[in-house]
């Protein structure tokens, strides 16, 4: 506004101000009690703890957003390392119980088949899925599957 308005103390307009602004507080200096109240207030507060409404504002906000490879690089390095505390495993842990694992409704199923049809594994993939597979026995049931699939197909 004072660029539009101009300054009246060089000339170019009627604004009293003495600058143009965005200076901030050059050689201003707190006294050690100000910094002190300020450091203890700053310690006081909470990080992390967002209410429901500002957790589902941020999600609303990041939805649909493309992120260049090195965000997600960045963001990864910085969520590696981290170890759990024995509190946070045990509240992890405390959530997960009575919950059922594997139970998938039948279209879930259907649809993450039909997921992966047509996909083909490169030469490198085929050689390590074939390393890792072999000297590895079947059941006997697990034959018998295998033989009525085939069969299904021809």
């Amino acid at each position: 506004m004072i660029s539009v308005l101009g300054r009246k103390d060089i000339g170019t307009g009627i604004l009293r101000n003495l600058t143009d602004g965005g200076e901030g507080t050059s050689g201003h200096v707190m006294s050690e009690e100000h910094r002190r109240k300020i450091g203890e207030w700053q310690r006081g507060l909470k990080r992390g703890s967002r209410s429901e409404e500002c957790k589902v504002k941020i999600s609303e906000a990041n939805k649909g957003k493309k992120r260049t490879e090195e965000q997600k690089r960045r963001m990864s390095e910085a969520h590696k390392g981290g170890k759990h505390s024995e509190e946070t495993k045990r509240k992890m842990s405390e959530a997960q119980k009575g919950r059922k694992r594997g139970s998938m409704s039948e279209e879930h199923k259907r649809k993450i088949g039909e997921s992966g049809r047509g996909r083909k594994h490169s030469e490198e993939t085929r050689r390590r899925m074939s390393e890792a597979h072999k000297g590895r026995k079947h059941s006997e049931e697990t034959k018998r599957k295998m033989s009525e699939a085939r069969k299904r197909r021809d």
